[in-house]
């Protein structure tokens, strides 16, 4: 009996002198600047696995992987300065390590993309939606894919890294549609495309969004479209019609 109670013994100390081991390795490497060990300490220490659970070190070396661009230290610093773990709460730095995320190729819900579309059928694929709502014809019963349009022209310049140009052209699309209550209904429905990827700053997208709400639908009250198979509402109602999206 005290022969297999040493055995055991025997075996747990090999064990644990194993996984010290495996973990003073892993320091090693982290202190040497390994990112890849770097995240993997910073989640032992948030996960409490083999070290004593510290948030502040996770965050630390979650912070010297993200520095060096490592894909899952920075979503990983995204979180811990959104939630305040391990640092001090700042969306400023949240926003930040997020817009450093999808330049790193993560998409918007911070999962990394598979492979990708080659990017020039992302630049065909805004040149031909963009084409598309500048020639649309609010009397055209059947233009009623304009919503689809920007949506897909918003992702095209998204994929291609543009997303600084998203708002101005926009923006430019909503000056062209003074007088095209289908233009301006595309507009607002970009702008509450944007509320999603603009969650910071989501109360002034979501403002700018209902204006032009608004102007679309009294325009078409003002100019009714004809009747048509593209437009179930036919003649306007006083309420919206069914291809206005009401959130």
């Amino acid at each position: 009996m005290l022969r297999h109670l040493l055995a055991a013994l025997a075996l747990l100390l090999s064990v644990i002198a194993g996984h010290a081991t495996e973990l003073e390795a892993l320091v090693h490497q982290a202190e040497s600047g390994d990112p890849a060990a770097q995240f993997e300490l910073g989640k032992r220490y948030f996960d409490g696995k083999e070290v004593e659970q510290d948030d502040v070190l996770a965050a630390a070396w979650y912070r010297k992987a993200a520095e060096q661009d490592y894909g899952p230290a920075v979503v990983a610093m995204v979180y811990c300065c959104e939630e305040g773990t391990g640092v001090e709460e700042d969306l400023d730095a949240a926003t930040a390590w997020y817009e450093k995320a999808l330049d790193l190729g993560y998409d918007r819900h911070l999962e990394k993309q598979e492979e990708p579309e080659k990017l020039s059928d992302y630049t065909a694929l805004f040149a031909e939606n963009d084409a598309r709502l500048r020639t649309l014809d609010p009397n055209n019963p059947s233009c009623t894919n304009y919503v689809e349009w920007i949506e897909t022209a918003i992702k095209s310049l998204d994929e291609l890294g543009r997303r600084s140009e998203i708002d101005p052209w926009i923006e430019e699309l909503a000056a062209l549609g003074t007088n095209n209550w289908k233009l301006l209904h595309a507009v607002a429905m970009g702008f509450d495309k944007r509320t999603e990827d603009l969650w910071w700053d989501a109360p002034a997208t979501r403002f700018r969004e209902f204006t032009l709400f608004d102007r679309a639908y009294r325009l078409m009250i003002k100019n009714p479209p004809p009747l048509g198979n593209g437009h179930p509402a036919g003649r306007c109602s006083p309420s919206f019609p069914q291809d206005f999206r009401v959130l």
